[in-house]
């Protein structure tokens, strides 16, 4: 791995860090526990996949979780190609005995063939920056996508769209 993607992986897990502490997710910090580059058994491979990041909620007293949020990240100087996330999913299908949530993180946005299949895999497509700039871009939308708003559309495919000016998609 580069040293640009490591530096990019802590400042998600900096960010993801804070968005426990805020309480962002609805559960108490005391029952997520973020981890950096976790292994998951994938019985596919017979041995461990690592993912860059997770997180992971448990309930009171017990030791295993109930739902992770696998996160994947990308700090590119171009857009997300389709490639990058069909190769996501299907690291995520071999994570069949959890709950899984999961989250591709980019610096730039996405190519627009991202959007379909995202959408219909359940992947949530999220910008951060490591100046702090975030944006929740495509949260596991299950409506077509003829039906995204125009907004969404072209935060997700127009590296230079800047959504200050439209509040939270």
């Amino acid at each position: 791995m580069s040293s640009k993607g490591k530096e990019y992986e802590i400042a998600a897990y900096q960010y993801f860090d804070n968005l426990i502490k805020q309480r962002f997710f609805g559960y108490p910090p005391e029952q997520c526990s973020l981890k950096h580059q976790p292994p998951y058994f994938s019985k596919d491979r017979e041995k461990n996949i690592y993912f860059d990041l997770s997180l992971e909620y448990f309930l009171p007293d017990q030791s295993t979780p109930f739902l992770i949020h696998i996160i994947e990240c990308k700090n590119y100087n171009k857009k997300v190609c389709i490639d990058d996330v069909e190769e996501f999913a299907s690291k995520l299908e071999q994570l069949r005995t959890f709950k899984v949530f999961p989250i591709f993180l980019t610096t730039v946005g996405f190519q627009e063939g991202c959007l379909t299949f995202a959408k219909n895999r359940g992947i949530a497509l999220w910008l951060y920056k490591p100046n702090g700039e975030h944006q929740i871009l495509l949260n596991r939308q299950k409506q077509r996508l003829q039906k995204l708003n125009h907004h969404i559309v072209k935060a997700l495919t127009d590296e230079k769209f800047d959504s200050a000016h439209i509040g939270n998609i």
